[in-house]
């Protein structure tokens, strides 16, 4: 008889839950520093007051959830495609739960992580760049991973963008994100224009909204602070109208 895994029938991660397993050996203690949610971490060091303006903004730095680096490390790319090309080089301790290196090649860093996740059935996890967390010289590589099926390590990966240029990482630096998202949501759309879905009275009131959108951010919001009039922020149309549903952080 075939033992019960996780999200078997009656065995399933519960709704809006991001199971963490760490691998055996591994205390839950010494995982728990190196993962964060973002919700509520809407700042960046390097905004200016004038960023907290934008809604989309203060939204998009609360999306998901990251991982950091247990200990300082650096990272070198000679330019060479081979995985001897990249090098990791760590300042004091080695870490121990997590893994960095260069096994690809391609300018490309893994970090392994001692421990996976578990998804609810349908859910997959996205790996995104830190949002809004930028760090030169490296770009994150996207992939969509079944964490409902998938029983294994969890790894993500960075690309060098640039040879002959050294990056350094400290600890507890976000060093890789990801967001949960149901499975196929984003497959099942596709690309329509407007006069292929609704009649045109519908499309010059939505162009009659967007024109007076035009019209306050060029004669009325610039005389405001930041330049901004802010009407999306409090979810409000060109007109004053309350949206029905709106997202506020």
């Amino acid at each position: 008889m075939k033992p019960s895994k996780i999200n078997d029938k009656g065995f399933e991660v519960p709704s809006n839950t991001l199971l963490v397993v760490p691998n055996p050996g591994i205390q839950k203690e010494s995982v728990v520093p190196l993962l964060e949610s973002l919700d509520g971490n809407f700042k960046r060091d390097w905004f200016t007051d004038h960023f907290y303006y934008c809604l989309p903004l203060n939204i998009g730095n609360q999306y998901g959830f990251i991982v950091k680096a247990e200990v300082d490390f650096s990272v070198y790319w000679t330019g060479d495609l081979n995985p001897t090309g990249v090098t990791v080089d760590y300042v004091s301790s080695h870490p121990t739960v997590q893994k960095y290196d260069g096994h690809f090649g391609s300018g490309i860093v893994t970090v392994q992580n001692s421990w996976h996740y578990r998804t609810p059935p349908g859910v997959n996890l996205m790996t995104i760049s830190p949002p809004n967390f930028i760090k030169h010289g490296i770009t994150h590589m996207t992939g969509v991973i079944e964490t409902d099926n998938l029983q294994r390590d969890f790894t993500f990966n960075f690309k060098m963008t640039k040879p002959g240029i050294r990056v350094h990482f400290k600890a507890g630096e976000p060093i890789g994100a990801f967001i949960p998202i149901p499975r196929y949501f984003a497959d099942e759309f596709s690309i329509a224009f407007d006069k292929d879905v609704f009649n045109e009275d519908l499309i010059a009131e939505e162009n009659r909204t967007n024109a007076e959108y035009g019209r306050l951010r060029t004669y009325e919001d610039v005389l405001k602070n930041h330049t901004a009039g802010r009407l999306y922020f409090k979810g409000l149309d060109a007109w004053g109208n309350p949206y029905d549903d709106h997202q506020k952080r």
